[in-house]
């Protein structure tokens, strides 16, 4: 990682941004990126580039939109995402949220 040098916080303003020129850097050293389709990492708005964030990557890295359609277009998480989607459909929707702040009856 020390290689690397971490994100790229001068020339990135999005999470989105920094973490996929970070990754394509450690690509660059040997590193690789997996799937792992028994975990979810979200945080708030991690998908939003900032303004001028997509023109720098593509300038870092030509064939980074080549490399990600190209992705896209394999997509080897169609059968999770799949048998996801009839999980959900044999499940049904969950029961509402209880009022958490609701006065106790007791």
């Amino acid at each position: 990682l020390q290689k690397a040098r971490g994100l790229d916080v001068d020339s990135f303003g999005s999470w989105y941004a920094g973490l996929t020129d970070l990754s394509l850097r450690l690509a660059g050293l040997g590193w690789r990126n997996v799937l792992c389709t028994s975990a979810f990492v979200a945080r708030p708005a991690e998908g939003v580039p900032v303004d001028g964030d997509m023109e720098r990557l593509g300038a870092r890295w030509p064939d980074w939109h080549a490399r990600l359609a190209g992705f896209l277009m394999e997509d080897p998480l169609r059968g999770a995402r799949t048998r996801l989607a009839e999980l959900v459909e044999e499940t049904g929707p969950p029961d509402p949220q209880a009022d958490l702040f609701a006065e106790s009856a007791s």
